[in-house]
């Protein structure tokens, strides 16, 4: 009986040689199947399947394969990784998890990284980063998934070092969008336009931009006040977009048609909050077009879907720049009955009432709330340490100031709170250490900065 079935599978053996010098791969598929379907372990069978789909790139096919030749072969170290890098590219990222537990990947760097980037998707950052740290060499996409971590930790400031990481030979198309993302979130916006500067005349990393990034683009101009040049980079990005965008046409239709006479309302009429009436906002804000600026927020208010503290803070933001300081108390109070679990609501309030030098213990208590929910968030890292400041107390201060310009070094309301604790101390050399950094880097108001380092300079 033995003797009969190995002789059967010899011959079909010898059948699936002879497709393969034909180059038949579908006839030695069949030839394999059918091995396995009266010899359902066939270790041959099994691998030239596992050979023909891992060709193919057909990692759900391939799978089932893999793991009967893993599951007999467990210490063959190819079989073992052939299996995790399957289960890993078909998305199988649970089972990839279990399966990696008994298997010695130490030297394989895309198993490392495979196992680095599902850590980070279950949010087990610093176990990600580890094993990142564990590569002997690192490539491009290590430092990318390690800047993206870190944006997920709020570490912008390392996610901005790591990024730079990345080799000028390496520069993709991930790595010019990333760096556009964390440029944008540190408030870098003539580096963001510089950036684009490079990207916009290379049609192969352009045609990878997306519709969020290009969004970041626009707010750097806005940021700015650079209203032109971001109705032309709108014009631009609605005519480089592989598929037409509804929202770009909206933006440059409003852009065109209203935006420059700042004289209505009329084009909100119909308007709901989206990314395209945020940009025009900020071009309320930055020319202290506050009736504007309220009037476009009261209508949004009037007409979102769903109550939330967003639009209300925002309001509350243009009252305090335009000193209306009854109205934004108000409004702050209001804000804390409507959304009590609101750590945004309250962080503003909290430091809202540090800059008045008001109810400051009540103030530290509303900021304490917020980092029980959020540690590591920069701002509200800020507010606290700002309250401490305001009560005299620098040197309780002092690590929560760090803390948050580690984060947002190139922020300057925050750099502005670390020099303040600086100049209490009377260290002029770690000001002009601060203001140094920030001008090396591009910050945007860096003309400023050196005025005030002439200052240090001069003694004054």
């Amino acid at each position: 009986m033995a003797n009969n079935l190995e002789q059967k599978v010899s011959s079909y053996y010898y059948m699936a040689s002879n497709y393969q010098r034909l180059a038949d791969v579908e006839g030695e598929i069949k030839v394999y199947k059918k091995i396995l379907s009266f010899n359902p372990g066939n270790y041959k069978a099994l691998d030239g399947l596992a050979r023909i789909y891992m060709k193919r790139s057909d990692y759900k096919s391939v799978v089932p394969y893999l793991e009967q030749l893993w599951r007999t072969n467990p210490g063959d170290a190819k079989i073992s990784y052939d299996y995790l890098y399957a289960l890993f590219a078909d998305g199988q990222d649970k089972k990839f998890m279990e399966v990696v537990r008994s298997v010695d990947i130490s030297e394989s760097p895309l198993l490392l990284y495979a196992r680095a980037l599902i850590l980070s998707r279950t949010g087990k950052f610093d176990e990600a980063l580890q094993f990142i740290d564990s590569l002997k060499i690192k490539d491009a996409r290590a430092y990318l998934l390690s800047a993206e971590i870190y944006m997920q930790k709020q570490d912008y400031f390392k996610a901005y070092l790591t990024v730079d990481k990345v080799d000028a030979m390496e520069r993709n198309d991930y790595y010019f969008s990333l760096k556009i993302q964390i440029l944008s979130i540190m408030n870098l916006n003539q580096r963001v336009i510089d950036l684009f500067g490079l990207v916009r005349n290379q049609q192969e990393l352009l045609g990878h931009l997306t519709i969020s990034d290009y969004y970041s683009i626009f707010g750097a101009y806005a940021n700015l006040d650079r209203f032109k040049e971001l109705t032309d980079t709108v014009r631009f990005a609605a005519e480089k977009m592989k598929k037409p965008s509804k929202m770009l046409n909206e933006l440059l239709n409003l852009l065109t048609n209203f935006l420059p006479e700042y004289n209505d309302l009329k084009w909100a009429k119909n308007s709901k909050f989206s990314p395209n009436t945020f940009l025009l906002l900020t071009f309320y804000k930055n020319r202290q077009h506050w009736d504007l600026a309220e009037a476009l927020l009261k209508h949004l208010i009037s007409v979102q879907e769903s109550k939330t503290p967003g639009l209300y803070l925002e309001l509350a933001d243009v009252y305090m720049r335009s000193k209306d300081f009854k109205r934004t108390e108000l409004s702050l109070k209001e804000m804390l009955t409507d959304f009590p679990k609101s750590s945004a609501v309250k962080n503003f309030y909290a430091y809202y009432l540090a800059l008045q030098d008001k109810q400051l213990d009540y103030a530290l208590k509303l900021s304490g709330q917020t980092l029980d929910l959020e540690p590591e968030n920069g701002a509200y890292l800020d507010t606290y340490g700002l309250i401490l400041l305001k009560m005299n107390r620098p040197a309780e201060a002092a690590s929560y100031l760090r803390r948050a310009f580690d984060k947002h070094p190139f922020e300057k309301e925050i750099m502005e709170h670390m020099v303040t604790y600086y100049r209490l101390k009377k260290n002029k050399a770690a000001i002009s250490d601060i203001y140094k950094n920030a001008v090396q880097n591009g910050v945007d108001f860096k003309d400023q900065l050196k005025k005030e380092l002439d200052r240090l300079q001069s003694g004054e």
